[in-house]
């Protein structure tokens, strides 16, 4: 094999490779984030593409190799480098613009990839002496190329991002027990119970959880969105303390301006959290809460096991 059938070989096996390990491992772990938390996390891949000044470096590459073409990949990668840190300044800040920056520097970012492949392939580059910049054409610029597609997917998907309903072991406890007696109304047919009995021991008792998700300060527009973000931080707190949905001793779901169905969008993520766990509840409507967007908010009391 000559030099550019092995430079292509080297290439997409990397990109190839790079793909498997997105897929299997990295996403799986990025939708465990907040989206600007997953965002900055891709966006490091590409700030050190201020490498590519390396081409214009004297005696480090074939000086046969066109100056145009070096200064253009050399330039490109330095503003792409420049404008993902400008991003990650702005997500770590909660800045308005820094979801459009995002799209900016990734857009661009990919438009001077994908130039530089052109010139790649018109000026058959890996005919040239490379030295190290070998390295950066098959290793770095398909781990840059993943990135590149990742970023753009985590963007498309921004307004739902996170939102997932979240899950929670639901083991048999002896430290809470429910009682719904037939004196009652039927309770249990909603998936709660009238009274629930913690045996002597610590409780927890959790603040009003509400649709915010760390690294952001965004929330959805819609009731059931931020039910199910809110009902996602307590999942988070229970897994903390080491407790069940069985160790829930009770619930408290305030919702502006309730109405019934307002109410059903409500606990609808709590009953998928806690399956047959059955806690005590108390719905509450009211005016206003911690901001004008915010519609749901949650407490919880967890008796610890």
């Amino acid at each position: 094999m000559d030099s550019p059938e092995i430079f292509w070989l080297q290439l997409l096996t990397s990109v190839v490779v790079f793909g498997t390990v997105a897929v299997w491992y990295v996403r799986p772990s990025l939708k465990k984030l907040s989206r600007n938390s997953a965002l900055i996390a891709l966006l490091f891949v590409h700030v050190p593409r201020y490498v590519g000044m390396t081409l214009l470096v004297a005696g480090m590459v074939d000086p046969k190799l066109p100056g145009e073409f070096r200064s253009s990949a050399a330039y490109g990668d330095l503003l792409e480098a420049a404008l993902a840190f400008a991003s990650i300044i702005a997500l770590r800040g909660n800045w308005r613009i820094a979801v459009p920056l995002v799209w900016v520097a990734n857009t661009w970012g990919f438009l001077d990839l994908l130039n530089g492949v052109r010139g790649v392939l018109e000026l058959n580059v890996p005919s040239f002496n490379l030295a190290t910049l070998w390295y950066v054409y098959t290793f770095y610029a398909p781990l840059v190329v993943v990135s590149h597609l990742m970023i753009f997917w985590v963007l498309i998907k921004s307004k739902s991002w996170n939102t997932g309903t979240a899950r929670i072991p639901s083991r048999t406890s002896d430290s809470v027990s429910r009682r719904n007696p037939t004196t009652m109304w039927n309770m249990a047919s909603l998936g709660f119970s009238h009274i629930s009995i913690a045996e002597p021991g610590r409780l927890a008792f959790l603040s009003g959880q509400i649709a915010v998700t760390p690294g952001s300060s965004e929330v959805p527009k819609d009731l059931a969105g931020q039910a199910k973000l809110a009902t996602a931080s307590l999942a988070a707190a229970l897994k903390e303390l080491g407790a069940s949905a069985q160790e829930i001793v009770m619930l408290r779901v305030y919702v502006v301006n309730a109405t019934g169905e307002a109410f059903g969008q409500a606990v609808t993520p709590l009953r998928e959290m806690f399956g047959d766990a059955m806690p005590s509840i108390t719905t509450i409507g009211v005016q206003a809460l911690y901001k004008p967007e915010i519609k749901v908010e949650i407490e919880m009391v967890v008796r610890l096991p």
